[in-house]
């Protein structure tokens, strides 16, 4: 039999929220991957300026996670953006949280 095709014409958008998060995430994932690569260049010894890329990502994820979370609430959208976004933050705070709780304890 032949498939027919069929147009699907909709008013739907991505959430503004989502892809905020997912900017938010990237920007977090890569300030994250600039420090883990620094500090394993360095042996260990990089200084405190790498500190800096470790707070811009925590708080990138933070504030990705939060707008992710808040962009459910939108309707009539698609929550593609929202899920990549808030689940990308998410786990870059339970690695920065577990790289902070690592550094008290050690």
């Amino acid at each position: 039999m032949r498939r027919r095709r069929s147009y699907k014409f909709t008013d739907k958008h991505h959430s503004k929220g989502g892809i905020r998060s997912s900017i938010a995430g990237a920007i977090a994932l890569l300030c994250t991957g600039a420090a883990v690569y620094i500090a394993y260049a360095a042996k260990g010894n990089a200084g405190n300026y790498l500190a800096l890329f470790g707070v811009i990502a925590i708080v990138c994820c933070t504030y990705g996670a939060f707008a992710g979370n808040q962009s459910f609430k939108e309707e009539e959208c698609y929550y593609f953006f929202s899920r990549l976004g808030t689940t990308v933050n998410l786990l870059l705070v339970i690695f920065w949280v577990a790289v902070f709780g690592m550094g008290i304890l050690i």
